[in-house]
């Protein structure tokens, strides 16, 4: 009886299909490692982040096992303390860019092809703008600070949301079940939760990996630009400014933060791109 339950239980244990493609694996592993690296960071550092140790752009020794930077901080504390702020700041912005364009795309898609033809071309005008310099326009004229950059940058995602999401949800549109909820009295909300937005999460969650590692190199290059987080404030791209000019003295104060945002970014592309893989293997494999 006791195996019998135990061989029921192990058939219940299933592998995320993200995970099943080498890619997905890898890639999951990496975003975890750095996504706790940031999370645990400040509270397993082995000095304060503000705390002077040393000379300045000393190499790595026993008081210091990633050297100093350019005032003599600890590169390792400085590195463990950075991470949480960018995390979270390209967290927030990747979901409000999705909520805002999602939402938008479907409904134009749904619905007005008046609204359609306005918003594309409104997105044709911002995508063709370096989103950077859209970023820092917005900053300018709204003042800094954590908020107001995941605000920006979601501002700066937003459009292309829109375009993945409304020409996803266009194809669903078309087909005939959509007209039959519509037929039966089901309202637009109803039918864009039931019917169009199950099947646009393939392709919305092939490019996430995109919009979350562009959000992430967004928000490092704001703070390396000195927008973001200030001094004497750990933030990984903030470092990467703060010691570029003694980089060839003592490179880890910036190839440590920057090795880290680079392993984030690459993380995260392969495991979307293995969670997408799998959802559209499995969705042509229900098609057959």
């Amino acid at each position: 009886m006791s195996d019998t339950h135990d061989d029921a239980r192990r058939r219940t244990i299933r592998v995320p299909r993200g995970l099943r493609t080498v890619e997905g694996a890898i890639g999951a592993v990496t975003v975890v490692l750095v996504a706790g690296l940031a999370v645990v960071g400040p509270a397993i550092a082995p000095h304060p982040d503000r705390q002077v140790v040393g000379a300045p752009l000393q190499g790595p020794s026993s008081q210091a096992v990633l050297g100093t930077d350019i005032l003599g901080r600890d590169v390792l504390s400085r590195v463990l303390s950075g991470g949480l702020s960018l995390l979270v700041v390209a967290l927030v912005a990747t979901a409000l860019a999705y909520l805002v364009g999602a939402t938008w795309g479907m409904l134009v898609a749904l619905r007005s092809r008046f609204l359609d033809t306005l918003s594309i071309g409104i997105v044709d005008v911002v995508l063709s703008l370096p989103p950077l310099i859209v970023a820092l326009v917005l900053l300018a004229g709204a003042g800094s600070g954590t908020a107001v950059i995941a605000v920006a940058l979601a501002a700066v995602q937003v459009p292309r949301v829109f375009r993945i999401v409304r020409a996803s949800s266009r194809e669903v549109v078309a087909q005939d079940y959509v007209e039959a909820a519509f037929a039966r009295g089901d309202s637009s909300w109803r039918v864009l939760r039931r019917d169009v937005l199950p099947n646009v999460l393939t392709p919305l969650l092939a490019d996430f990996g995109v919009r979350i590692t562009s959000s992430v190199i967004l928000v490092a290059s704001l703070s390396f630009l000195g927008l973001g987080a200030a001094p004497p404030e750990a933030d990984w791209g903030l470092m990467i400014n703060e010691n570029r000019t003694g980089i060839l003295v003592q490179p880890w104060g910036v190839m440590a933060p920057a090795l880290l945002i680079a392993a984030l970014s690459v993380g995260i592309n392969l495991l979307t791109d293995g969670i997408s893989r799998t959802l559209g293997a499995t969705a042509q494999t229900r098609d057959a």
